[in-house]
């Protein structure tokens, strides 16, 4: 009895690290996506593209492109 305690207990123990590495690694690409769509607004923003063109090519909200802006320092 013991025995099957101790195991399931290692099992919980690996399911949430399971859980915590695969957390961590949805947490990488969502930053990581974030940085690509900075990149390209502020991409956009040097060469002079309107906000709601932007916005449409980037698929993101007004509100981001304006802190991506202050980011620049314009």
């Amino acid at each position: 009895m013991c025995q099957a305690l101790e195991e399931l207990m290692e099992d919980n123990r690996n399911e949430g690290r399971r859980e915590g590495r695969n957390e961590g690694r949805r947490e990488g690409r969502n930053e990581g996506n974030l940085e690509k769509t900075k990149t390209v607004v502020r991409n956009m923003l040097d060469r002079g593209y309107e906000i709601e063109d932007i916005c449409a090519i980037a698929g993101c909200e007004a509100p981001f492109v304006e802190d991506v802006r202050k980011e620049l320092h314009w």
